[in-house]
């Protein structure tokens, strides 16, 4: 899912759900940008596991 803003978002689930995040990570420069045939990228992504 993408969304406009990252914290916002977190800040409603972890809300909703009482789960926190799992693991929070911050990608890109220009090996995944090639990929996506950008000049360059960046990525922030959130993981909540509701088991």
């Amino acid at each position: 899912m993408t969304v406009s803003s990252l914290e916002k978002s977190v800040a409603f689930y972890e809300g909703l759900t009482g789960v926190k995040i799992a693991n929070n990570d911050e990608i890109g420069g220009p090996r995944m940008a090639k990929t996506q045939g950008q000049d360059d990228t960046f990525s922030k992504a959130t993981f909540n596991w509701i088991i």
